[in-house]
């Protein structure tokens, strides 16, 4: 059995939460009536980013089904090191 995918998904499941919780956010933001709130900005960071991220991950869970890619572990790798940065900015640099 090939093990690519699940590694592809994987590492694109927390991305797609990322989606997920952003969307949320910006949508109980939207509801409290707040000037300039949420900024374009905020929405390219909070929901544009974690799409594009978790969009290159299905790309690539979709190469790794039909061959062998190095496009594969190369999207992986990517994925994986921009979570941490991605997580400290995402929570406040905390």
């Amino acid at each position: 059995m090939n093990k690519r995918p699940i590694v592809s998904l994987a590492l694109t499941a927390p991305w797609a939460f990322f989606v997920f919780v952003g969307l949320t956010e910006m949508a109980s933001v939207r509801e409290r009536h707040i000037p300039d709130c949420p900024s374009a900005e905020q929405i390219e960071y909070y929901v544009g980013v974690p799409a594009i991220a978790c969009l290159l991950g299905l790309i690539g869970a979709a190469f790794s089904l039909r061959r062998k890619s190095p496009a594969t572990l190369v999207i992986g790798f990517l994925l994986g090191a921009a979570l941490f940065p991605f997580v400290l900015m995402y929570s406040g640099g905390v």
